[in-house]
């Protein structure tokens, strides 16, 4: 049951927040839309560039984990085809991976299949491949499908990088470079102010 109060001799919601009676969000409402919105937009730019060196932890996993492994992953109860693709012997015992040939791999024949019955991921999975996705799993596959263990059993190696206060911008701008983005111009004193506030 809803708690009321009157304002001004006008019913009032207790704890509703959006939108008010004139169809308006609030501040905070609002905040955490544009909030949302610009993460899906930095979302849509990663995702629209494939970068120069093809990590499979970084590049590949992700693509795999979110669209592949639910059927053909590690869960056995889950599994379909008896096909696992989270592991490379698996992967290439199955043809599904052919390393080096894409004519021959499964896996490429099947994110290009214009049937939809053949495609993957399938309609009913509600997933779906972008285009620079399957360019992604098809380069990778062409450069010899490399696997790597997952990134917490693998070692920190130390990074060469400049001495001193740049260290952080020589990171920041060779991760800009990769995903062909540029800086903006530094914000005026008022504007970082208002942002720190």
């Amino acid at each position: 049951m809803s708690r009321t109060a009157h304002f001004a001799g006008q019913p009032h919601r207790v704890g509703r927040s959006f939108p008010d009676r004139r169809g308006r969000l609030p501040r905070a409402g609002f905040l955490f839309a544009a909030f949302l919105a610009v993460l899906i937009c930095a979302g849509g730019a990663a995702a629209a560039t494939v970068p120069e060196e093809i990590r499979f932890n970084r590049d590949i996993r992700p693509i795999l984990s979110n669209n592949c492994f639910r059927c053909h992953g590690p869960d056995k109860n889950a599994r379909m085809m008896d096909l696992r693709l989270d592991r490379r012997e698996a992967a290439i015992e199955a043809r599904a991976i052919v390393p080096g040939d894409i004519a021959a791999s499964k896996l490429v024949a099947r994110i290009h299949a214009d049937d939809e019955v053949r495609r993957m991921p399938p309609v009913y999975s509600d997933k779906k491949l972008t285009e620079d996705q399957k360019a992604l799993l098809t380069r990778w596959v062409a450069e010899g499908a490399e696997y790597e263990p997952h990134w917490s059993y693998i070692a920190p190696q130390k990074t060469a990088a400049p001495d001193g206060p740049a260290a952080i911008d020589f990171f920041l701008e060779r991760r800009l470079k990769e995903r062909n983005l540029a800086p903006v111009a530094e914000a005026d004193r008022r504007t970082l102010i208002r942002r720190l506030s």
